[in-house]
């Protein structure tokens, strides 16, 4: 943590080594999205520096921790907890999409939650620009989150296979496992064919959508804009806590982790390229 002489505000400096060519292509593409990206629920990147071989990137503080993290900790969350949170994430994905962005490594480590309960999206390293209309072939991401398509090297348009990733980030939250977990090749084959155990002690709400999200076709699978009216996110037919926003008190405190705090001044050099990126779990990322 560090301070910026410029503003006082508290900020996160991460470090990201420049590495292979490809590693470096990664990099320079999420600081490219990153820069561009103002929302609330988007971890803002105020600068990146190049310091030799590392680039420093300066990110807004955020208190709590990831998604993943909480669900561990916590275990599977109540229905009305998971719809809050859900609904944060869903319009946030929502919102890149209508700027014809599609985020393409949607999973639990990549969505912060502070204390208060609000999220924040993180990496964009494997993000791509959908405007122009032509379809994708890169498989890239989190294999436990990946869409059929991704996996099986089909061209896809993009928003799709954010859908698909957001369905299997709500099972986490309510099942507190993924739902396509195993032997690497195990699991690219349960995503092809869409084989997962079902979570029946759900709601109906949530069954359906989990199920409408992993539709293997992606043609069929619902869209985006049709999830944020899906009963189960709008609680028109569920257990009437009402709309995300009323729910009170949507999570727990988490303990401060005050061990890195330091009043340290920040001086900014020339700012070049960079990127709202986390330190990631390893072995999660892969291309394949």
């Amino acid at each position: 943590v560090a301070v910026r002489k410029s503003t006082g505000e508290r900020v996160v400096l991460k470090y990201e080594q420049k590495g292979s060519f490809k590693h470096q292509c990664r990099v320079m593409n999420g600081i490219k999205t990153s820069l561009d990206l103002h929302h609330p629920s988007i971890m803002r990147l105020y600068e990146a520096i190049d310091a030799g071989d590392t680039i420093v990137l300066v990110q807004e503080y955020i208190t709590g921790d990831d998604l993943f993290q909480y669900i561990v900790d916590h275990g599977p969350m109540p229905e009305p907890l998971a719809r809050t949170i859900f609904h944060q994430i869903a319009s946030t994905v929502l919102f890149l999409h209508e700027r014809h962005i599609v985020h393409r490594d949607l999973k639990p480590e990549n969505v912060m939650v502070n204390d208060d309960g609000n999220i924040k999206l993180i990496d964009f390293g494997f993000s791509c620009d959908i405007s122009n209309g032509a379809l994708h072939t890169s498989s890239c991401g989190s294999p436990n989150y990946a869409a059929p398509e991704i996996v099986s090297g089909k061209p896809y348009r993009g928003p799709e296979i954010d859908t698909w990733s957001l369905g299997a980030v709500l099972y986490a939250m309510l099942c507190a496992r993924m739902t396509f977990d195993g032997h690497v090749q195990d699991v690219l084959t349960n995503i092809k064919s869409g084989t997962y155990e079902k979570p029946t002690s759900l709601s109906p709400e949530a069954q359906n959508l989990i199920a409408a999200m992993l539709t293997v076709d992606p043609e069929q699978r619902i869209t985006l804009a049709q999830v944020m009216n899906h009963p189960f996110i709008r609680n028109d037919e569920a257990e009437g806590a009402g709309r995300p926003s009323d729910v009170d008190k949507p999570l727990p405190r988490l303990p401060d982790d005050d061990s890195n705090d330091g009043d340290i001044s920040l001086t900014v050099p020339q700012v070049v390229l960079g990127t709202s990126v986390r330190v990631e779990r390893t072995g999660s990322n892969a291309e394949y």
